[in-house]
Parts: structure tokens; C-alpha cells; sequence
């Protein structure tokens, strides 16, 4: 609903510098932050084991960085 309202807000901007000033940026984010890596952090804590839970978070943190990084360059193209 958040990240979904954000967008819909930046729908409406009719400029550039509308859309660019925008706060509602900051909402689409928080959208974003609350519908990803807060779920699969859960599943996580729910299959792995309680002694490997926090390497398994870790991977899990590593793999978003990663993805985030790589796939950045390729939205470019």
C-alpha cells in the first residue's frame, strides 16, 4: 500500500522538477524497504537452524548488496 500510494503520487507530477522535488520518493523507498528484505529475512529465521540463523542472515544481506550492485549497471543499458 505505501509503495504503491507513492506511486501513484509520482503519477500525478506534471514536470520534471515536480517529480525530482518530490518527497514522496522517500515513501516509494520506504515501500520498498518494507516489502523486501523484512520477508525474506523472516523465512529465513523460520527454516534456519537457531546456530546458523545469524550466517545465515548475513547471506542473506550480502546477496540484496550484491543484486543491488549488479543490477543497477544493467538497468542502464
Amino acid at each position: 500500500m505505501v509503495y504503491g500510494s507513492g506511486l501513484w503520487f509520482a503519477s500525478q507530477s506534471e514536470t520534471a522538477l515536480e517529480l525530482y522535488t518530490n518527497p514522496l520518493g522517500g515513501v516509494v523507498g520506504i515501500g520498498i524497504g518494507l516489502s523486501g528484505m523484512i520477508v525474506v529475512m523472516g523465512a529465513v529465521g523460520q527454516v534456519a537452524p537457531a546456530d546458523r540463523r545469524s550466517t545465515a542472515f548475513g547471506f542473506v544481506t550480502v546477496a540484496f548488496s550484491i543484486g543491488m550492485f549488479i543490477m543497477a549497471p544493467l538497468y542502464s543499458i
